[in-house]
């Protein structure tokens, strides 16, 4: 006797619109991957994504969220070559390196170059980056963010900053001592001087914001998706002390 399933169906598959940027972050990593490689990696993603959603569903449940929400290799096909492609053979002047004569078409406030040459000489590279080592310049497009948001009155950096330390001890894909010990030492060398102190760990999180800032708008850029950041911006506000507003416009 065949047995039949009481489980409902969950309406109809998702578009690949919301995805869209995931996609792109997965081809941009592996730009020249399969459409079925990019799916694969991409139903590793969602598989993730609806755990975190739904941790009391069982596998079967999952794997046929997962499904639901996963585009057809096809889809992925028509995405890459119509949207991708054409964009990445674009490549914006801002993802070129970033040095004083850049200044003339993207002029930076005098309080923004200075911090991008102190984070420039000492750093050059974020710590989340995967690649590369110390000293690697920077984009123009992660000096602007450099340059907005050294802006910006940050305080109470502390917390933040050991969060940091934190991500990059945990992270496998980071080399811990090219990244901890020189954070470390840069910001024990401020130990008797507490204002120091604070100044250097806020210009880390400067560095750190940075980046992902500029990461998400070039992504959003070649995925042809407007780039909003305002889920990003929870940490600005975490460190200017406020509460976060909710998008109707009131606080959480």
């Amino acid at each position: 006797m065949v047995k039949i399933s009481n489980r409902k169906k969950r309406g109809r598959p998702v578009k690949i619109e919301p995805l869209k940027k995931t996609i792109t972050k997965i081809w941009d990593n592996h730009p020249t991957w399969k459409d079925s490689e990019i799916r694969d990696e991409l139903k590793v993603y969602l598989q993730k994504v609806v755990k975190k959603e739904r941790p009391k569903w069982d596998v079967a449940l999952i794997n046929e969220e997962v499904d639901r929400r996963l585009p057809s290799t096809y889809s992925i096909g028509d995405f890459r070559r119509d949207i991708l492609e054409p964009n990445g053979k674009e490549i914006s002047k801002l993802d070129n390196r970033w040095h004083l004569g850049t200044l003339k078409d993207c002029p930076l406030t005098p309080e923004g170059i200075a911090k991008v040459f102190e984070i420039k000489c000492l750093f050059g590279r974020p710590p989340k980056r995967q690649k590369g080592a110390w000293g690697i310049s920077l984009s123009i497009r992660e000096a602007i963010w450099i340059s907005r948001l050294s802006l910006i009155g940050f305080k109470n950096a502390g917390r933040q900053f050991q969060q940091l330390l934190d991500y990059v001890k945990d992270d496998d894909d980071i080399e811990p001592q090219k990244r901890l010990i020189p954070l470390r030492l840069w910001d024990f060398a401020a130990d008797d001087d507490p204002t120091e102190r604070e100044r250097r760990r806020i210009t880390v999180l400067i560095w750190d914001l940075a980046h992902d800032y500029a990461d998400a708008e070039r992504i959003s850029e070649l995925s042809g998706v407007p780039f909003d950041s305002y889920d990003m911006d929870e940490q600005i506000y975490e460190l200017l002390g406020y509460p976060k507003p909710n998008r109707m416009g009131g606080t959480k």
